[in-house]
């Protein structure tokens, strides 16, 4: 993303997967699907606690890994329809595809497999879900080639300018093509915004 002035324009890889099953694994003690947001109030995971707090008492699951009583890295998943608010984008789906967001380790704990111990606890436990789906910053290639080997297909390219609320989005179709444009004003559909 890039701001210019008041105008934020960016790009965001759409990811689609039907869920195949994933393999049986442990799940490891210091993963925590968490219901508040006391554990992590005094982390360095950089969420805003209000929005998180807000999403936590809905359709949002909160995956976090914790060393010796700290966060040490974090996943989020969303059971249905969203608002992506930083972007702008509706995403419309079904009430059993999950919207996978906000993957982040921090950089002191990188190469201690936090992320792949969050992953584990995630798809085990989303294992009913029939879809899912990301966004994925193109420029992110270390997510990008993740999400090819975990089975998900790029189906569509967001780009997007956004004004305050507006958003002017063109969407590619991945591989047909198609170019559309819609333009969005706020979150007009009402969902819940992320």
């Amino acid at each position: 993303m890039i701001a210019i002035g008041p105008f934020r324009i960016g790009k965001y890889i759409f990811y689609e997967k039907e869920n195949n099953g994933y393999p049986d694994c442990t799940i490891d003690l210091n993963v925590k699907l968490l219901r508040t947001t006391e554990q992590i109030v005094h982390g360095n995971l950089q969420v805003d606690i209000e929005t998180m707090s807000q999403l936590l008492g809905k359709n949002v699951s909160l995956f976090v890994y914790f060393e010796n009583g700290k966060p040490l890295g974090m996943m989020c998943g969303c059971k249905g329809s969203c608002y992506i608010r930083g972007p702008g984008i509706p995403l419309i789906q079904s009430d059993d595809t999950v919207y996978w967001f906000w993957i982040y380790t921090l950089p002191e704990a990188r190469g201690k497999n936090v992320y792949t111990k969050l992953k584990h606890a995630f798809f085990s436990f989303y294992r009913d879900a029939t879809h899912f789906s990301a966004l994925v910053d193109p420029d992110n290639t270390i997510m990008c080639s993740e999400m090819h080997k975990l089975g998900f297909v790029p189906t569509r390219l967001y780009s997007y300018i956004k004004l305050s609320t507006i958003s002017l989005l063109t969407i590619k179709e991945i591989p047909s093509n198609l170019v559309t444009h819609s333009l969005e004003i706020g979150n007009r559909h009402n969902l819940l915004v992320i």
